[in-house]
């Protein structure tokens, strides 16, 4: 019998699109529908599809395939021989064993950014032992050397080798590095060096985080699968939480400004595929910029903003229980439940 802890298809599908080649895997599957057939194997993922699930996988033994069905309800595991491809059943359980480890060479002018990040754009999580900081890359997107992953890495750059640096894009899977740092110059490394963790006054990720939110509620708005009484409520609870994001955003402008300004769903996050998924991001960035503000030291008013932060995060887990409590397409593996730009 299938155990009650067994990961549900769409856990699967997140953890395999975070995994690069490379990485060292333990997969388990079953061959009948009754789960009384149990195959448990290791192997190392080889070739992957960066926007899916896709992985092929080489084991001591064969070439093993990890694809997607297309409405998302499973993962099914098939050996690729020189014939075709055999399906061998349907994937119940994952663990990553080893996370690979990628060299990235630091110079003078920044990182030597590796091939198949150069270009991109959207958002990035850079994380090291000591914190992590969320940014957006806007157009052209990466250069081939960059000095913008750095400046968003908390530890110091004499520092910063000392451990592996997690690059976690929102699309595509997840990166470890171990810095080389070959710096000559210390004109070049005093100029991207980092001032904090977070730098006290940093608020860049609250616009993003804004935006994000009304994305979120878009796609609440088209949400079929919920009733018109839980859309009606989630709305309200992401307004009143939209508010207090605005309330914070008037707050910390410095200097103040009289532009309009309106959020953007096309500039949030849109790379997710279930609210559960988006709303941990959004507690993350809440957690990081309600630690900022407990440092302000400026006027009354900013010193107290951590309030309308602690509101907002309130507000967060209100929307939160609404939608675990009616799940909508988002989170319902037969719409694929992404959030389209």
């Amino acid at each position: 019998m299938t155990d009650v802890t067994e990961p549900t298809p769409q856990a699967l599908l997140s953890q395999l699109r975070t995994l690069p080649p490379g990485a060292r895997i333990e997969l388990t599957w079953e061959s009948t529908p009754t789960g009384t057939n149990e195959t448990t194997t290791t192997g190392i993922i080889t070739d992957y599809e960066p926007r899916t699930a896709y992985r092929q996988i080489e084991t001591d033994e064969r070439t093993l395939a990890l694809v997607p069905a297309a409405d998302h309800s499973e993962l099914t595991v098939s050996e690729v021989t020189t014939a075709g491809t055999c399906s061998l059943g349907r994937l119940t359980d994952l663990t990553t064993l080893e996370f690979p480890v990628e060299e990235v060479e630091l110079t003078d002018d920044g990182f030597d950014i590796p091939s198949y990040l150069v270009g991109y754009t959207g958002f990035l999580l850079v994380e090291d032992g000591q914190g992590r900081r969320e940014l957006r890359i806007p157009e052209p997107g990466l250069e081939e050397t960059d000095p913008r992953l750095l400046a968003h890495i908390t530890r110091v750059p004499e520092t910063v080798a000392d451990e592996p640096i997690m690059v976690r894009p929102r699309a595509g899977p997840h990166r470890k590095y171990e810095i080389l740092d070959t710096r000559t110059g210390e004109e070049t490394a005093d100029a991207i060096e980092p001032t904090g963790t977070p730098p006290d006054g940093d608020y860049t990720d609250l616009e993003p985080t804004i935006h994000t939110v009304q994305a979120i509620t878009d796609t609440v708005d088209d949400d079929a699968a919920l009733s018109a009484d839980a859309r009606t409520t989630v709305r309200r609870r992401l307004h009143t939480l939209q508010e207090a994001l605005l309330r914070a955003r008037r707050t910390l402008l410095d200097p103040p400004r009289t532009d309009e300004w309106s959020p953007t769903a096309a500039e949030g996050d849109t790379e997710w595929e279930t609210y559960a998924e988006i709303l941990a991001r959004l507690e993350e960035r809440l957690e990081a910029l309600h630690t900022t503000s407990k440092r302000e030291t400026g006027s009354l008013e900013r010193r107290q903003v951590h309030l309308t932060f602690d509101r907002a995060r309130t507000e967060l887990e209100e929307v939160r229980a609404l939608l675990t409590d009616t799940a909508g397409a988002a989170d319902d593996p037969a719409t694929g439940g992404v959030a389209d730009e």
